[in-house]
Parts: structure tokens; C-alpha cells; sequence
């Protein structure tokens, strides 16, 4: 039977460290390149052109991988979402310079999807060296060509993902031999996290801490106790969130996270909708422009003064004192902070319905998980990271590389539950052969 039709029963075969190919060369360089960019009108990383160019050549030697069911969905989704865009920007008549961009960041976003797929296909070591490349073009980016935010907040735009990434990924490489050493490296770099403010994800990494830990148990690896562990985790996960927050709260009032933190926290939780709304503001505009044109969206980088009013009136609304925060947004762009938003609102429901797809796929992975998969706690974190980032982060340049890459593990996360059940029920029914 071929690779295609059971693609799980290759996965893990190839050993982590082996003789190199051009291929595993080409997972580890192409992403660290991503502290090379040029702005033109927006910015291309030199990543996007090694993968773009990459392409027609990985294209050609393993098509038949694109036959992969979820690769195929990615796919179609996105093409409708990239025709859905096109219609919007002819009957929004959206300005050449806009709408140039859009198109070109859903089909960038496609090609690299497709790419990385055909690069990685099922190598644990090409998935692997992908993610570390992702850690040094991080890193590299951070000391050579630096973002805007990165001077005012270096943690949180700068080191903090590639850093949290690296932990994550060794935790993952000693999951299921260490359980403890590897939960107690999501749960440490959770903290810092915290400490540095970067909220979200020191929430996540706390929760994938949580959730590894029960799943990776040894005492519930029994697919009899799988109800019981469903109930640990999802009590364990409820706890821990409020904990976290109540602690983190309690923290930040009590100055421990500086004057700065403080204030902001003070700003971000002032209002009815709490800090959660106050951290993610944006959405009160975008969810408005969704309403108005919920169907057909309104183009690419669509920008209309009146959603900012709107914005600061309902923030004066529900009672927060951050008013300011309006003025950061760019032009009279329609603010989202939020991949699912965004292309609501420029592509309409069809590029609602992609992202949708994206959302379901995560959660779905991280829930139906064994915890036997191989690189465990870092296929977790990064579900979560993807999950967090479709309902409440802008979609950055460089996320036609990461999130591309983030919703391929998912593909392989899941590829690698199937095996392990069929494995499981392989191994019963020579049991019960053996009985009869």
C-alpha cells in the first residue's frame, strides 16, 4: 500500500540525526534567512523567496503528497479564499497597491503551505529542522533587522517566540522519556514569559505544561482510562487557567512585573469586557465592519475612518481608559488583530470559513492526541500557539512561513494519533487471536 494512502505508517521511520541531504539543508537555512527582507509596499522575506522558488522543483519530484486529505483541503480552501478576495476587490474597486498585496499574501501563503508540506512530508528530522531553523532566523532577526516594536519591547517582539520555540522543541525531543524534565520546561518558560510580559504566551505554555503532563502520564496511557483522563485534564486545564490568571493578576497589581506592566494591566482591565477584550481591543471594530458586510467583505487593506470611530466610542463605552490605543493603528486601516477577522473582513465569509477550517483542524488535533506521539509537548504548544493566533493575532508578514509551518505539524500531529490507534488496535486484535 503507498506512502499516500497510509502516510502514517512512514511517519518516525527516519531517525532524527542522520546523513544530511539538500532537503534537510534547505529545511534548517530557508527559515533562519528570515532576518534578510527588503520593504516593497510590503515586506518580502528572502524565506519567501527561497520557497517560492523552491516550489515547481519539490512540486514535480513528490506531487502525490498534495493527494494527502488535509493538504488537499488547505489547498482548495485557499484557493477559494484567494477567488473570494479577487471578486471583493473588483466590486470594491480596492486600490492597485492594496489589492496587489492581498492576493499576493493568500497566494504566497499557498505556495509556502504547499512547499514546506512537499519538504517535510512525514521526516520527524525535516520537521525538526524546520522549527530550529524558525529559532535562528528569530534570533537573527531580533540582533540584525530588528522590528519596529522589538527596541520598546524586546521579549515579547523580539526573543521571546524563537526562545520559547527552542525550549518547547528540546521538551518535545525528551517528552516521552522524561515527563517530568520536559513539563517542567513548558512550565519554566511559562514563567519567564510571564515575567517579561508576554502574556498569551506564558498562558499557553503554561497550559500545554498542564496538558502534557496528564497526557504523557504512564499510569493513564491505558485507552480504558482515556475518559477518566479527559475529566483530569479538562478539570486540571480549568484550574489551572484561573490559577494562573488569579496569580498573575495579583502579581502584576502588586507591582511585581514593574510600573510599566502595571499600568498596563490597570489600562487593559478597566473595562466591562476585562483584560482579555482590553488586550485584543481591535476586535470591537473589526466585528462591527463584519456585521456591515458580512458576505462580501470590504477588499484588501480596507480602510474606512469610520471604524476607528467606532472603535474609540465603544471603548469609551465599555469603560476603558486605553483611548489612546486607537492612534496606533495604521492609516484608517479597519483594525482586527486576528487572522480569522482579518480575512473576514477583506475577503468576506469565504476567507472567514478557510481560517475556521485552520481552527478546527488544531482543536481537534490537540483533543483527539494519545500523548504517545513523538514530540509531544512541542506539537501541543504549538496547537495552542496556532489556535490563540487565529482568533487574536494580526496575519504578520512572516506568517506565510510560521503559521504555514504550524498548521503542516498539525497535519502531522494528526497523522501520528491515527498511527498510534491503528497500532493499539492492531496489538488488541492479535490479543484476542492469541485468546481464540
Amino acid at each position: 500500500m503507498s506512502a499516500i494512502s497510509q502516510p502514517q505508517a512512514a511517519l518516525g521511520v527516519r531517525p532524527i540525526v542522520a546523513k544530511g541531504t539538500i532537503g534537510d539543508m534547505a529545511c534548517f537555512l530557508v527559515p533562519a534567512l528570515a532576518f534578510l527582507y527588503v520593504r516593497l509596499g510590503g515586506v518580502l522575506y528572502a524565506t519567501d523567496v527561497c520557497l517560492l522558488a523552491a516550489f515547481p522543483f519539490v512540486a514535480y519530484r513528490h506531487r502525490r503528497w498534495l493527494q494527502l486529505k488535509p493538504v488537499r483541503k488547505f489547498l482548495y480552501l485557499g484557493l477559494l479564499w484567494l477567488a473570494a478576495q479577487v471578486i471583493t476587490d473588483i466590486i470594491r474597486h480596492s486600490a492597485f497597491e492594496d489589492y496587489s498585496r492581498g492576493w499576493l499574501k493568500i497566494l504566497l501563503t499557498l505556495t509556502h503551505f504547499a512547499t514546506i508540506a512537499l519538504l517535510i512530508r512525514q521526516s520527524q528530522r525535516r520537521f525538526v529542522l524546520y522549527g530550529a531553523g524558525l529559532v535562528l532566523g528569530g534570533v537573527l532577526t531580533f540582533f540584525i533587522a530588528p522590528g519596529v516594536f522589538a527596541e520598546d519591547y524586546p521579549w515579547k517582539f523580539g526573543l521571546g517566540v524563537p526562545i520559547t520555540l527552542l525550549v518547547c522543541l528540546v521538551a518535545g525531543m525528551l517528552g516521552r522519556r522524561r515527563r517530568v524534565a520536559a513539563v517542567t520546561m513548558l512550565a519554566a518558560i511559562g514563567a519567564i514569559n510571564l515575567a517579561a510580559g508576554f502574556r498569551s504566551m506564558g498562558a499557553l505554555c503554561a497550559v500545554a505544561a498542564i496538558y502534557s503532563y496528564f497526557q504523557l502520564s504512564p499510569k493513564l496511557a491505558d485507552s480504558r482510562l482515556r475518559k477518566r483522563r479527559t475529566i483530569l485534564t479538562v478539570a486540571s486545564l480549568a484550574v489551572g487557567v484561573l490559577g494562573i490568571a488569579a496569580i498573575y493578576a495579583y502579581g502584576v497589581q502588586g507591582g511585581w512585573f514593574g510600573g510599566t506592566e502595571q499600568e498596563k494591566y490597570q489600562m487593559q482591565s478597566s473595562g466591562a469586557g476585562g483584560v482579555l477584550l482590553g488586550g485584543r481591543i481591535a476586535l470591537l471594530a473589526s466585528s462591527v465592519a463584519i456585521i456591515d458586510s458580512p458576505l462580501l467583505g470590504h477588499g484588501s487593506w480596507a480602510k474606512d475612518p469610520i471604524y476607528k470611530g467606532i472603535l474609540l466610542a465603544s471603548i469609551v463605552e465599555l469603560g476603558y481608559e486605553n483611548e489612546s490605543v486607537v492612534d496606533e493603528f495604521e492609516d484608517d486601516l479597519i483594525p482586527s488583530h486576528s487572522y480569522l477577522f482579518g480575512a473576514w473582513v477583506e475577503s468576506g465569509i469565504v476567507g472567514a470559513v478557510f481560517w475556521f477550517w485552520v481552527l478546527w483542524l488544531a482543536a481537534r488535533t490537540v483533543i483527539r492526541a494519545s500523548g504517545r506521539e513523538p514530540l509531544f509537548p512541542f506539537f501541543t504548544l504549538i496547537g495552542m500557539l496556532l489556535i490563540w493566533n487565529v482568533l487574536f493575532s494580526p496575519y504578520g508578514a512572516d506568517g506565510r512561513f510560521t503559521a504555514t509551518y504550524f498548521v503542516y505539524a498539525m497535519i502531522l500531529f494528526a497523522l501520528h494519533t491515527q498511527a498510534q490507534k491503528r497500532t493499539a488496535t492492531d496489538a488488541q486484535s492479535l490479543d484476542r487471536n492469541h485468546l481464540v
